[in-house]
């Protein structure tokens, strides 16, 4: 499947924070075969973090959802931010937003399901109202709040639990990616 992006330096281009995420140099591959590299290089952390910029803001959002709900000790029970993130990703529009957006807010920051929230709450409207206007939200942050999800998650495994985390959270935006099924 094609990515909305012609080559990784156009992604690149496109959101110049991902320069600092993935410590990689972007080159004229495909996307998809560029994360396939840097995975079979045992890079997967930068891989993940890539995926996360690839997919559109929905699709990053649900598959951050299923990485941390695949490891339950990730996900305390009753979760408020978790279970607003998926109630964005199952009814998106501006209510929904911003309840992922205060419960990101209102979460334990060192929590990986508060970035999930945030990275919900981050797919539109503003980020600050000032006397000159409103800030929209910068394009980044739902995928950098996704990576940061993510690397929170990877980081309360240990070795190779840790690597598994990751490749299987590459797995599944990888599927997505290529078969253009999000599942949500």
């Amino acid at each position: 499947m094609k990515t909305r992006f012609s080559t990784t330096r156009a992604l690149f281009d496109e959101f110049p924070t991902l320069r600092q995420a993935a410590r990689v140099m972007p080159n004229d591959d495909e996307p998809i075969d560029f994360v396939r590299k840097l995975a079979a290089a045992g890079k997967l952390r930068d891989a993940v973090a890539i995926c996360a910029y690839i997919l559109r803001r929905r699709e990053a959002v649900h598959w951050t959802c299923r990485c941390l709900r695949s490891k339950p000790e990730l996900v305390p029970p009753d979760d408020q931010a978790i279970l607003a993130a998926e109630a964005w990703v199952a009814r998106p529009g501006e209510a929904a937003r911003d309840i992922a957006h205060r419960w990101g807010q209102a979460s334990d920051q060192l929590r990986p399901t508060t970035w999930a929230a945030y990275a919900a709450g981050f797919t539109s409207g503003n980020l600050a109202v000032t006397h000159e206007g409103p800030i929209r939200v910068p394009a980044h942050l739902t995928a950098e709040s996704a990576r940061v999800a993510l690397v929170l998650a990877e980081t309360t495994f240990e070795g190779e639990e840790a690597q598994t985390f990751l490749r299987q959270c590459l797995d599944q935006a990888l599927h997505a990616l290529e078969t253009g099924a999000d599942e949500a």
